[in-house]
């Protein structure tokens, strides 16, 4: 019997647009994913607005001819901006106190992975990431990343302790970057000791 020549991508883009099963699942996932964002971007009016009062500017190129520059149209737009916001920040911090859905709080919590963060949102950052009970969540791991990109030299004992508490589930993973970062001598020992935790240690 002769084998059965393996379908091409093409063959197979053809086939599915074809199929009315998968079309019809591609038309509810493309109607899910716009309600998701009609709703952040509801959700997130009064923080654009506010970033947009405090001047600042967005350079976003993501996108081959969809670049933009301007006053940020969502929080998204500072995930993706290649210039630095120092005004920003403030109206992160304020906004982070907010009871928001995940995906706005998430993002952000990726706003402020930025140098400028440093020594003022370090503090706030620990909070929401302790009163963060979802240990596996992607929210978690986004704000142990931002703890990490945040921390200065002073900041390391409170690292080391939430690096250890095995609570912090997969949230811990992004932590041990900010010793590394650090460069700091008493960090050599610790993070020798993590090599070994299966989160932490990958």
């Amino acid at each position: 019997m002769a084998k059965q020549k393996p379908m091409s991508a093409a063959e197979l883009i053809a086939r599915l647009e074809k199929d009315p099963e998968f079309q019809e699942k591609m038309r509810i996932k493309e109607e899910n994913r716009v309600a998701i964002e009609i709703k952040n971007r509801f959700e997130e009016t009064s923080l654009v607005k506010e970033l947009q009062d405090a001047g600042v500017i967005v350079e976003v190129n993501s996108i081959p001819s969809k670049e933009y520059v301007g006053l940020p149209r969502s929080i998204s737009d500072l995930v993706n901006t290649r210039r630095r916001y120092p005004t920003a920040i403030p109206v992160l911090l304020k906004h982070l106190q907010i009871e928001y859905s995940q995906d706005i709080k998430e993002s952000i919590v990726r706003a402020l992975m930025t140098p400028d963060s440093r020594g003022i949102a370090f503090g706030p950052l620990v909070k929401l990431f302790k009163d963060t009970t979802d240990s596996e969540s992607q929210l978690k791991w986004a704000i142990g990343a931002a703890i990490a990109e945040t921390a200065e030299e002073a900041d390391i004992d409170e690292i080391i302790e939430l690096t250890n508490d095995q609570k912090h589930g997969q949230g811990r993973a992004e932590l041990p970057l900010a010793l590394i970062n650090m460069q700091n001598q008493k960090a050599i020992p610790i993070l020798e000791i993590w090599s070994t935790d299966p989160i932490v240690g990958n």
